[in-house]
């Protein structure tokens, strides 16, 4: 298992979640949680991870006007092992926005 954090986790059609850790198992999401404190084996991701429902592409992800949120909408919670972890870097994290030069890496376990 590893877990990844990083700045924002952007959830499509919800928001985006500020400092906030997954842990990923293969290719499935086990957990989300929020980053208080140092977690030992903690990957940071400096951008924004996005949790897409598998076979979505990344490519095609528009990060519209999204609010900041308080805590993980339970129908999110309850579907976390269908989504698939990517993570996106560099991103403009004022404006929550990909620049130009803006890649995807979907994210797995060591």
């Amino acid at each position: 298992m590893t877990c990844f954090a990083a700045h924002y986790l952007f959830l499509p059609g919800h928001g985006f979640l500020k400092q906030q850790a997954i842990e990923v198992e293969g290719n499935r999401i086990r957990r989300v949680f929020p980053l208080t404190e140092e977690v030992e084996n903690t990957l940071w991701q400096a951008g924004v991870i996005a949790l897409l429902p598998a076979g979505s592409p990344a490519s095609t992800l528009s990060f519209s006007p999204s609010d900041v949120l308080d805590k993980l909408p339970e129908d999110v919670a309850e579907t976390l092992e269908q989504l698939t972890p990517v993570w996106f870097t560099p991103f403009d994290l004022r404006v929550r926005k990909p620049v130009a030069e803006t890649r995807h890496t979907q994210l797995r376990s060591l």
